[in-house]
């Protein structure tokens, strides 16, 4: 397919699959939860698209979940020249 300057394309996040997805901030990497990213090994195993973070989890322990409430598409951007 041809890309053409103004196209807009959309990415979704993956998840790599080494920690649990229990949305607590001892299994989060990043700056969201700077003490995170315990890879206990009890994740899937193989890397997919990412559910996202989501606030409504009665087991997240972010800080400040709003901030950090997301959902696929992850990223967006436009072409401007081609």
């Amino acid at each position: 397919a041809k890309i053409s300057p103004g196209d807009m394309f959309r990415g979704v996040g993956y998840d790599s699959g080494t920690e649990v997805n229990n949305q607590q901030c001892d299994s989060i990497p990043g700056p969201a939860c700077p003490a995170g990213n315990n890879a206990d090994g009890n994740g899937e195993g193989f890397v997919h698209i990412h559910r996202g973070i989501q606030s409504d989890v009665p087991t997240n322990t972010l800080p400040n979940t709003q901030n950090y409430d997301w959902r696929n598409p992850m990223v967006q951007f436009r072409v401007m020249s081609a």
